[in-house]
């Protein structure tokens, strides 16, 4: 049987090898960004440059020709929108066999066409909402609350906090309200009466530590910084 790709899927080396091979990968148009991870690849676009994305989707697919393959049913397209600036913005036409979407997953961080992370904020309350459910369990059956807050910050707070410099950022009251009372909520359902106070009070610590780690790492300060949000982007 022939090899027909260079990148062994579902291995350890696949993403390592992925990052070699794409490393001489890059945007044709001054202007457009391209942002690589894994085997995530992300094409940006000015709103003055959208005339230019089949363009370099095809200098994708001209790149791919030998080793790879763009496949554009796995693709999407998402246009970030200012909805505070009431000004109407004709839209692009869409690509060929390429989806448009209004919410993208980015590294495992949903985000919508407005720059909000409520769904984010939403979705990831209710996979930790389980967890919570077993170290209620794990108490009933006499552990104490030294290990339950240990397995509480490795299970519960390790996903709240997963990516937080990136998203912290365009939270709003409502989102940072809800992930306070499930925070708070779930202390108070797994420590007991003598340590909750304490326990409150790291909780409390919690929007503290998403606050100075997103004005430390600022991670997508480099985008927020252009203004180019301010119009349209596409990616």
């Amino acid at each position: 049987m022939g090899i027909s790709a260079s990148i062994i899927q579902g291995s350890a080396i696949g993403p390592v090898t992925y990052i070699v091979n794409a490393a001489d990968q890059k945007t044709v148009i001054d202007g457009n960004q391209m942002h690589k991870y894994a085997d995530d690849t992300y094409i940006i676009l000015p709103a003055t440059n959208s005339h230019t994305r089949e363009t370099e989707l095809k200098n994708v697919e001209q790149w791919a020709q030998d080793n790879l393959k763009l496949n554009r049913a796995k693709s999407l397209e998402i246009i970030f929108q200012n909805n505070r600036r009431q000004i109407h913005i004709d839209l692009p036409p869409t690509l060929p066999e390429i989806a448009h979407t209004t919410a993208i997953k980015m590294f495992g961080v949903t985000v919508t066409n407005h720059l909000s992370v409520s769904e984010h904020v939403r979705d990831v309350i209710s996979r930790c909402a389980p967890s919570i459910y077993a170290l209620k369990l794990l108490r009933s059956h006499g552990m104490n609350d030294d290990e339950l807050r240990t397995i509480y910050k490795s299970v519960v707070l390790a996903k709240l906090l997963y990516a937080v410099p990136a998203w912290w950022g365009f939270t709003t009251a409502d989102d940072k309200r809800r992930l306070e009372v499930f925070v708070r909520r779930a202390v108070g359902e797994t420590c007991t009466i003598n340590n909750y106070r304490q326990s409150r009070n790291w909780s409390a610590n919690v929007r503290t530590r998403c606050f100075r780690q997103y004005w430390t790492m600022k991670v997508m300060s480099s985008i927020i910084s252009s203004r180019r949000l301010s119009r349209t982007l596409t990616i």
